[in-house]
Order: structure tokens, then sequence, then C-alpha cells
């Protein structure tokens, strides 16, 4: 056995095959998707295989990226995802080692502060609303502080109720993790409004038992934005982190909204603490 090439423990002949094995790796097929369309830029501009490329072609691929003028974010998470792959790959023993390893991602500074709507906007979101589904959308995705792709994967049979009447929803986040929310009766009443004989799906396509795809869920928000005179940037994703920044600013613990916003460590959650740019520890002590 030559000692200098990889022991593989894949059946893997080629990049095709590999990079199947690599995405079936992946639990979201959000990830997936987003995976395999970074890949494809990836092979697109190098034509090289796993094997053929070097560390310069990883250089050269992201020096592609900074002159098309993607974005850091968008640049760090294109490298990424060609990153895993290539760890992928030498994990297995398809290669012996990754050209990614001295190749790093722009930093990305956390920018959280300037993607937040206030309180007032949302409402003016939801009375802008095109029709009863899509101020749900708003109020359900800024109330539960939802992930867009949680949103459209909601299922009528996902919802419960407690002995005490309290409704409840079971929610598939990233990785397939799972929890469970309170939903407010109000809101659950709101919701049967727009409920569909026989369809499964609780937001879908108007007649069709299909969940409604996330670029529309998307596209809804920034049309109601405009129309209402709201940051057109504004997201589904801005109203998640208005959710969590809302429910700290009125007492929510930390942990507890770890648990609601599905983090895997309480570390993502505390970068919300740091958005109260007007309260301090000060603030609880008077010696006057």
């Amino acid at each position: 056995m030559d000692p200098s090439k990889p022991i593989s423990i894949t059946r893997a002949n080629t990049d095709k095959d590999l990079v199947l094995s690599w995405l079936y790796s992946k639990a979201s097929t959000l990830t997936r998707h987003r995976y395999l369309k970074s890949y494809e830029q990836w092979l697109s501009f190098s034509n090289l295989t796993l094997k053929e490329a070097k560390v310069e072609d990883i250089q050269d691929y992201r020096t592609m990226l900074e002159m098309k003028g993607y974005k850091p974010a968008t640049i760090s998470q294109k490298l990424n995802s060609i990153k895993s792959l290539f760890t992928y790959a030498v994990k297995v023993g398809y290669i012996a080692m990754s050209p990614c390893v001295v190749v790093k991602a722009p930093v990305v500074h956390d920018q959280i502060s300037t993607k937040l709507i206030a309180l007032e906007d949302v409402k003016k979101l939801i009375e802008g609303a095109r029709c009863h589904r899509d101020g749900l959308i708003i109020k359900f995705l800024f109330s539960l502080g939802l992930r867009v792709s949680e949103l459209v994967k909601m299922r009528w049979d996902d919802f419960y109720f407690l002995s005490g009447g309290e409704v409840k929803v079971r929610i598939i986040g990233k990785g397939n993790k799972k929890r469970e929310l309170l939903v407010p009766t109000y809101m659950y009443q709101e919701l049967l409004k727009i409920r569909e004989a026989d369809n499964p799906w609780v937001f879908h396509v108007p007649l069709h038992h299909t969940p409604l795809r996330t670029n529309t869920v998307f596209y809804i928000i920034k049309k109601i934005a405009v129309k209402v005179g709201v940051n057109e940037d504004v997201s589904a994703h801005w109203l998640r982190h208005s959710h969590a920044t809302e429910s700290l600013r009125k007492g929510c613990d930390l942990s507890l909204l770890m648990q609601s916003l599905g983090h895997s460590s309480i570390t993502t959650t505390q970068k919300y603490l740091c958005l109260r740019e007007t309260e301090g520890s000060s603030s609880y002590i008077d010696i006057e």
C-alpha cells in the first residue's frame, strides 16, 4: 500500500459521484440546493476536477467573486460551500489534501442593527397586505420569529392543543431540528379563516396542494414594503431579527429566546443583547 495515497472509504469514482455523496450528507434540502449552486458556479469558473484544483485556483475564484461585486457575506458563503466539499473529499479519502486550507473567506461584520424593522412598520406591512393570507405571513414571521423556510413547511397537522386550550406548533428548523412554539390563540383563529379543505399546507399556492416557495414570500414582503413606504430592503429575516430584539426589550429570558429561535448555541442568541444601545447595567443603579 502506498503510504502517500489516502485511504478511501467511498465508492465514488468521479467528481459527480462524490458531489452527490457530499450533498446527501447535508440534512436540509435548502442547504443542498445552495451548496449545489455554489459548486456549479465554481466548476463553471475553474473547469477543474477536485483532484486537479490547487490553492491558486481557489484564490483566483475568490478574486473573481470580488471583481463581480459580490458582497463579503455572499463571497464567504460561496467559499465556505466549496471548502465544505473539499473537506468532505479529504475525509472520505477521495483526495489527499484540500486546496482551501490556506484560503480565508472575507471577514463578515455582523450588521444586525441595520436589519431591524420597528413595530410600527411591522403593523404597516400587515395592514398593507394584499390579502388576509399575506398579512398572516407577516404576523407569523414576526410573532414567532420563524425562518422563511420554516414558515413555508408548516402543515395543519403540526398544530396541537394543550390541556389548557393553548395552541402550539411543531417547527422543523435548520438541519431538521424540531422545536415547538406557542401560537397566540387569536392568531390561530385568524389562520383558520384561510384554511382550504383537504390541503395539508398552511401557506400554499392558491388552489394547489403545494407550499409557497421561499422566494415568493420574499417577493410578497418587498412588494408590500414598497406599497406602504417601509424600507424596501426588508426581508423575512429582518422580521426574525426584530422578533428577537423586541422580545428581549420586553423582558424575554435569553434561554427562552434561544429555544424559540432554534439556535444551537446561546452565543448566537446573545448577539441580540448588544443591540440594546440605550440600556446598560448602570440604568439599574441609583445612588442619588
